[in-house]
Parts: structure tokens; sequence; C-alpha cells
């Protein structure tokens, strides 16, 4: 092995046995020496090897102190950036009364999607959430979609039929009494409450223009023993 040193200005090789005649001006045990006029450091001060191939930086630090009121403005913001979409494409609802049991009962809350007909229709069988067609400022109403536009509905003591065809509906919990014939128009949809007989919906007032509904109900999420994704039935015998 090889090690470095110098003498006076200029750099010499010293072996590993080299012993100085001049102890007090060099050393040889693996340190360079530099002197004062060719790095800027006292002759006979140790020098580390990796400080001559890589000169020391300036290191980045991180300041500690913040202001209160910045931690605050970017709290608000977070909360803004978060809650913000959410809220314009979500909405949330709270049940009462029993007209859709026992699919939703009093107290169920709900999550209803805003955009589930950004582009597309409500389908048969859709749990929505619509305004009440009779009283803009009464709360909105939550009903089961059962016939779409352009279909002609019948209900006879309760059972429904569309276009002369029976709906199967294995989530009717009561058939009401009720009896009528509704032909619909190319925007409207007939929607009926899963309890009939307890239900006020379009055996009442008729069918409802698209422009009413709100958004599908998606997620049940209170009580937390009954969270659950609203199930979509399928009409083996209809569209």
């Amino acid at each position: 092995m090889v090690l470095f040193g110098v003498h006076g200005e200029n750099f010499r090789r010293i072996s590993p046995h080299y012993i100085d005649p001049h102890p007090d001006s060099h050393r040889i045990r693996g340190e360079f020496w530099q002197s004062d006029s060719i790095l800027g450091v006292n002759v006979g001060d140790p020098v580390n090897e990796s400080s001559l191939l890589h000169p020391s930086a300036p290191k980045p630090a991180l300041r500690r102190k913040r202001s209160p009121f910045r931690d605050i403005f970017e709290l608000v913001l977070l909360v803004l950036l978060t809650f913000t979409p959410i809220n314009l494409m979500t909405a949330r609802a709270i049940v009462e009364g029993p007209s859709m049991l026992p699919t939703f009962h009093t107290g169920n809350l709900v999550i209803v999607n805003r955009m589930a007909y950004f582009f597309s229709r409500p389908q048969r069988g859709d749990v929505v959430v619509l305004h009440n067609p009779n009283n803009a400022k009464a709360d909105d109403l939550i009903k089961r979609v059962v016939a779409l536009p352009g279909e002609t509905v019948e209900i006879r003591g309760g059972v429904v039929f569309i276009n002369g065809v029976q709906l199967h509906e294995p989530y009717v919990r009561e058939y009401c009494g009720c009896n009528g014939t509704w032909t619909l128009g190319v925007n409207q949809y007939f929607v009926l409450g899963d309890n009939r007989n307890n239900s006020y919906d379009s055996h009442n007032f008729g069918p409802i223009d698209r422009s009413l509904i709100v958004g599908q109900a998606w997620i049940k999420y209170w009580p937390l023993a009954e969270f659950e994704f609203v199930h979509h039935p399928r009409y083996d015998n209809l569209p």
C-alpha cells in the first residue's frame, strides 16, 4: 500500500515503511497533509480523504417553527378540497316512515349518488330519492322505480303489470288494494314504495318527471349493523 503526503508545497509518494526525519512537520499513517497555500489549512492538520473528493456543500434544513395560522389555513383548505367534491356528487338522507319496509326503516341513513343518472337513465328496480311532486317545500321521498318512459302501468289489487306483463316483486312487504292504469310520457317514471299499503307514491300522484329525481340510493350506512350497498333486483320477464 502507498500513502500520500506533502513536503513543503509539493506532493510526493511515501512508502509505508518510510521514517520521516522530521516528525514535527509530517505524519504518514494514512492521512493527508497540506500546506496553507494549497488548501487553506494549517500544516500538520489531518484532512479527511472524503472531504477532498467531495467538497462540503450547504445542507438543506427544515424549518420547525411555523405560524399556527398557516397550519389552520392548510387544514381548512385540505378539508375543503376533500369534502367539496364528495358533497357535490353525493347527498345524505335519513329515512322516516314505513313506506319502504322491509328494505328501509325509520332511522336508516343513506348515501344518495347524485351522479348516478348524469350519463344514464334510471332503471327498473332502482331505489331513488325524489322531490315531492305536489309540494316542493316538503321533505324528499324515497321510492322504487317500477316503470320506465313509454310503458303502460296497470295496478290490479295492488299487483303491478307492465304492458300487460306481471312484475314479480319479492321485496314488497304488503300490497295495497289500489287499482289504476297510467301511460308514461317520454321522460316519466312510475315509482312505488315497497310497503305498498303504507306508501305515498305514484299510485297517488301519478307518474313523475325525470327532473324530480335527486339521485339513486346507493349505500345504507347506519346503523352499522345494517351497512350494505342497496340491492338492485333482477326482473327476468321484463327488461
